[in-house]
């Protein structure tokens, strides 16, 4: 799950100082609530802490743990990776973002991690789709 790698990726940001605390304390809040099964102001935390660190970093970690390198020959859609990130999201009681805004940040994301360009030659079933070729998913989505 990305909850547990999610800690990691608050300490290589960069951030000052005090955005580093902000997120830390965030972080720290959000645990004790889930633990408590108070998942409205679990939520609530997630909220805020998504928009201090931007929507890019939690993709950025989805991509980086849950998206590996392929041969060249394999690809995933775009619409596979919402799906696959949607679900990480339910299964982590994260908030989610739209599918438009999780596109537009995977884009960038995908050539910054994997060095791979989207491309609409993606064929699944039949039809092109846009997609990334040379990657694939760690764990494939079930039928």
């Amino acid at each position: 799950m990305i909850q547990a790698n999610f800690t990691f990726e608050l300490g290589d940001s960069g951030d000052t100082e005090r955005i580093a605390w902000l997120k830390q304390d965030l972080l720290k809040s959000v645990s004790k609530h889930m633990a408590s099964g108070n998942d409205q102001s679990a939520t609530r935390d997630l909220t805020r802490l998504q928009k201090l660190i931007g929507c890019g970093s939690i993709i950025g970690t989805f991509v980086k743990y849950s998206i590996v390198a392929a041969d060249r020959k394999e690809s995933i859609a775009t619409s596979e990776a919402w799906t696959a990130y949607a679900s990480e999201m339910q299964q982590c009681r994260q908030p989610n973002i739209s599918q438009r805004e999780f596109e537009r940040a995977l884009a960038r994301t995908m050539r910054d991690v994997h060095g791979v360009a989207k491309s609409r030659g993606v064929s699944r079933d039949g039809k092109a789709r846009n997609g990334y070729f040379g990657v694939k998913l760690k764990t494939p989505l079930s039928k």
